[in-house]
């Protein structure tokens, strides 16, 4: 948060809000005390007027046989981001009017293939993950694989690549 130890002991929970009069955090604090721990998202201001996303876990502990509240904030800003990221393109691969595969390190099988590489073979993206890249395309096209060249270069001729009826 940016706040010294000594800050933040003496500031009250609200005082971190993105909005001061929001009861979200206080409503899920509280019905986590019916409970012995559950974990929230929300939103916190750092010491520098910086927004930042937080997943917060509460739990209930004993310290020298009183009852306390342990409350572990994980900064999952940047996994937000990164998530968005991810989420932008899954998006642009799915939605490309390029056939598209991504295949695992060693060029042997799928990860993941785009709705024009489906269409333009013939199979569903369920029948493609299972196949192997050998299975789809060409000897040509999977010695070049293997020798690590680029796959849309290999995927312009589209003379090389197996139907699924031949």
């Amino acid at each position: 948060f940016g706040y010294k130890k000594e800050e933040l002991l003496k500031m009250r929970l609200n005082e971190l809000f993105v909005d001061p009069n929001s009861k979200s955090m206080l409503h899920t604090m509280n019905s986590c005390l019916s409970k012995d721990a559950c974990s929230s998202e929300t939103i916190f201001v750092g010491k520098g007027g910086q927004l930042l996303d937080l997943q917060v876990r509460l739990s209930k502990i004993h310290i020298k046989g009183k009852q306390k509240v342990l409350l572990v904030c994980t900064d999952i800003t940047e996994l937000k981001k990164l998530n968005q990221e991810n989420r932008r393109f899954k998006a642009a691969l799915k939605n490309s009017p390029f056939a598209i595969y991504i295949s695992d390190k060693k060029g042997k099988s799928f990860v993941d293939v785009n709705n024009t590489a489906c269409s333009q073979l013939g199979y569903t993206r369920e029948e493609l993950l299972e196949l192997s890249i050998k299975d789809v395309f060409s000897d040509e096209v999977t010695r070049s694989l293997k020798s690590k060249e680029l796959l849309h270069e290999l995927l312009i001729e589209q003379g090389k690549e197996y139907e699924k009826d031949s």
